[in-house]
């Protein structure tokens, strides 16, 4: 049983490296895909606009689902209007907080995209709902996005700081689910690709699936082993 798990594809953004995802979705090989989360930006484009410009992608999904792959979808926070209008109505309906994963040995696993494990998003949720709404008219009427201006109108985190929210959210996951009971977890949003090992007697065993802006990464869960990997690494 092979389980992938890719996370932050944020189709519709300028950055997505969606040319190299669709390859990827083209060659994959597994039993199960899961999105874990941001998988399409609804800050940047509308399902409609989303279903025109990835409609090759779109076909790659419904392939994998006729070639009996099992994909399943996480709601991330960009894709919080989703369940409105579905950009690629899927076998699975999407869920919003984490999906389970029972291993051949008898691990259990959990897939969850993160973001409310996020102090800055959790404490900042209704702006970042306001953005979302103020982007979305915005877009409408002048055709231009809110985060077109993000750099002059929000601070940006650099250098330390920024790997210390990082971390932060990463252990603040890895606590919360060694205490649910799970020996595993896998999450994104961070678009940080990260991998810690199982710590005997405490710590659950970590990764951060990364994203497909920057990094191409995803997790591969096969019998037992988790791994991280790179796709086009040699």
């Amino acid at each position: 049983m092979r389980t992938v798990v890719i996370s932050d594809a944020h189709l519709g953004s300028k950055e997505s490296n969606y040319r190299e995802l669709n390859r990827f979705l083209l060659r994959l090989d597994c039993d199960r895909l899961i999105l874990a989360g941001d998988f399409w930006d609804l800050w940047e484009m509308e399902p409609k606009e989303l279903r025109e410009q990835y409609a090759d992608t779109i076909l790659h999904l419904r392939n994998l689902t006729k070639r009996g792959i099992q994909v399943e979808m996480l709601l991330g926070n960009h894709e919080e209007d989703y369940l409105d209008d579905p950009v690629v109505p899927l076998s699975v309906v999407p869920v919003r907080d984490s999906i389970a994963i029972r291993t051949p040995g008898g691990r259990s696993v959990a897939v969850v995209h993160g973001d409310q494990y996020d102090r800055i998003f959790t404490k900042f949720y209704w702006f970042y709902r306001a953005l979302c709404w103020g982007n979305d008219a915005c877009r409408k009427t002048i055709g231009v996005s809110l985060k077109t201006f993000k750099k002059k109108s929000c601070t940006s985190l650099e250098g330390h700081e920024y790997w210390d929210v990082v971390e932060d959210i990463h252990e603040r996951v890895r606590d919360a689910y060694w205490k649910f009971g799970y020996d595993a977890v896998v999450m994104g949003h961070t678009h940080c690709p990260d991998y810690k090992k199982q710590e005997k007697g405490r710590k659950i065993e970590f990764l951060n699936a990364g994203d497909w802006k920057f990094n191409n990464t995803y997790v591969e869960i096969e019998d037992d082993l988790l791994s991280l990997k790179q796709f086009g690494e040699n």
